[in-house]
């Protein structure tokens, strides 16, 4: 019975023989990139928590619950590895401002809604900011491959933005690139002064009042927010002083 048994496994239909060979095939891709994911994510903690030069292969691994030959399997090196989980961190980081900045219909909410996203990300996920961090200062040698990857996933991130604005931006008058060139580089630096320490509800707090300083409901040129908005600074400025940092 046990040899009958046996020769017959090959001619039951099991789920996998009907689903056929592709069902075989997209089940094995679909591990695949769950064990490539759990890489990832087992990558961002180490480096985050020990650096980029000091995280090691066999931190990544142990992290991860894998033997490093696996993690290797995935990515050949560090650099590489590194590399791909930049990329994957500034698509999400980038997206994040865009929808912060969709749907908008004054060049403020724009620029406050692209600061918002960035505080509440930054709340909710910490890590992956103190990584990218990581990336853009640091010093020589650089990661260049890693680098490489933020400056692309930017420059794309800058014509998304600049496709989702620009007629806002227009109809109120206002330049297109100066503007986004402007937001970008403020909300960067509120992500560095984030992982650097200060806290992210003062830094949005400071980020709201400098907008509402140039772009309040007035346009720019409204003179009439000039006192209001310069209080405002000079309270912030005063709360600082005895801020931690």
């Amino acid at each position: 019975m046990a040899v009958d048994s046996f020769r017959l496994m090959g001619r039951i239909p099991t789920m996998e023989s009907k689903t056929g060979r592709g069902g075989v095939a997209a089940r094995r891709q679909r591990e695949r990139e769950a064990r490539r994911r759990s890489i990832l994510e087992a990558a961002l903690r180490v480096f985050a928590r020990e650096g980029l030069r000091p995280a090691t292969m066999d931190a990544i691994a142990a992290e991860a619950e894998l033997g490093k030959g696996t993690v290797y399997y995935y990515f050949p090196s560090k650099e590489a590895l590194l590399e791909e989980l930049i990329a994957s961190l500034a698509e999400e980081y980038f997206r994040g401002l865009l929808e912060g900045a969709q749907g908008k219909r004054t060049p403020l909410a724009i620029a406050q809604g692209i600061v918002e996203a960035l505080v509440e990300h930054y709340k909710r996920e910490p890590e992956p900011f103190r990584v990218l961090h990581m990336v853009l200062g640091e010093p020589e040698p650089r990661p260049q491959k890693a680098l490489r990857a933020f400056v692309e996933a930017h420059l794309r991130w800058l014509r998304d933005l600049e496709a989702a604005v620009a007629d806002v931006l227009r109809a109120h008058g206002l330049p297109v690139d100066p503007f986004i060139y402007l937001v970008g580089t403020y909300s960067h630096g509120v992500l560095f002064e984030a992982v650097a320490g200060r806290h992210p509800d003062r830094l949005l707090e400071e980020a709201l009042a400098a907008f509402r300083a140039f772009l309040g409901p007035a346009g720019p040129a409204g003179d009439a927010r000039v006192p209001r908005a310069k209080a405002e600074m000079g309270e912030l400025e005063a709360k600082k002083e005895g801020e931690p940092r």
